[in-house]
């Protein structure tokens, strides 16, 4: 089965898109925005690669974009094995690691992880690898939907997104795509927030104008802050 990716092409244009995407990350909030990607097009002009070593456990069913039938198989490689059938030429590729500072990355990097620690080794990587164009990184509770969107090149945007950072054990929820508590609208709107930044970017081919930080409440359903970071 073919995409046919006709009525979303004035939004996103799949078809002139040729960088690189990596996905760290396919658990809650990594493995709709996997979804959300193939469906608009990437990796069928250039590649798009899955990164997680984990699992599909019995309760990730729930709140991540995984059937029964994925259970007890590698989460990248069961997304892969999903969507590679789509068409015949996506340059779709699965990685059963957990991507570190010293895995090569280049084009536009989604950082959907549990550990702020992870996270943070890998925005400096990004950050002295001319190859990453960008970085849309994600968090969440049960509440609240956090995306940032930046580019680590720019020393203004990359200060600005270390001073979000805070260790793993200062962390309520983990705020993360797969917390302790994880509920699947909220898991849905972070990752349309991200892939919303993404294809902003898309459209532009820089961070410039695009909101670097979006929080959203999902018990207001109320947008409570937009932070630009500089130009």
């Amino acid at each position: 089965m073919l995409v046919d990716t006709l009525r979303h092409e004035d939004h996103f244009a799949s078809k002139k898109w040729n960088t690189p995407v990596e996905l760290i990350g396919t658990g809650g909030v990594g493995s709709f925005v996997a979804d959300m990607l193939v469906r608009l097009g990437v990796g069928s002009q250039s590649p798009l690669r899955f990164y997680d070593n984990d699992r599909v456990e019995r309760h990730n069913i729930s709140n991540q974009n995984y059937e029964p039938s994925d259970i007890n198989e590698k989460k990248a490689i069961a997304l892969f094995q999903r969507y590679s059938v789509w068409g015949p030429n996506h340059q779709l590729s699965a990685h059963d690691e957990h991507a570190t500072g010293a895995t090569e990355l280049s084009g536009l990097v989604f950082l959907c992880l549990d550990s702020m620690v992870s996270r943070k080794e890998l925005v400096l990587s990004c950050a002295n690898n001319k190859k990453v164009v960008g970085i849309i990184e994600t968090r969440m509770d049960a509440n609240t939907v956090i995306s940032h969107a930046f580019n680590p090149h720019d020393e203004l945007q990359l200060g600005a997104w270390l001073e979000t950072w805070f260790p793993d054990e200062l962390a309520e929820n983990s705020m993360g795509c797969n917390g302790h508590t994880s509920i699947v609208d909220t898991v849905n709107v972070t990752a349309g927030f991200a892939v919303r930044q993404f294809v902003r970017f898309a459209r532009q081919g820089s961070m410039h104008g695009i909101p670097n930080k979006v929080v959203f409440d999902m018990e207001t359903l109320q947008t409570t802050r937009v932070v630009y970071w500089g130009t």
